[in-house]
């Protein structure tokens, strides 16, 4: 189970657009950073990256950019993190890297939400 801590200025931001994400069902991964997730490399089908086992990076936040847009999808004991554009799950390896991949082929991380 891994752990994903909202930071007080996300929950800020969250409350700002919390009808639009509950009527989409998308999360937004802006933490006191200022850092969103990312998944842009690989093999590009309609211009969207759908090579599985790319790098999930933190990258600057553009609220136009969909490759940012990550959806918290209900597991049992938790979260999973799935990017709406994809459709693919974060899945962690052993050495604590994020990699997207369907969730048929490689399990997908389970996560739980906590304030910090």
């Amino acid at each position: 189970m891994t752990e994903l801590c909202l930071s007080s200025g996300h929950r800020r931001r969250r409350d700002r657009r919390r009808e639009r994400q509950e009527a989409d069902g998308d999360a937004d991964d802006t933490g006191a950073s200022g850092r969103c997730l990312e998944t842009r490399s690989g093999k590009l089908t309609l211009n969207v990256p759908l090579q599985p086992g790319t790098a999930v990076t933190e990258e600057i936040c553009d609220p136009a950019n969909t490759l940012q847009r990550w959806q918290l999808d209900e597991a049992a004991g938790g979260y999973r993190l799935t990017n709406a554009s994809t459709r693919m799950a974060a899945h962690v390896t052993d050495a604590g890297r994020l990699l997207p991949y369907p969730k048929d082929q490689r399990p997908p991380a389970v996560w739980t939400l906590t304030a910090p």
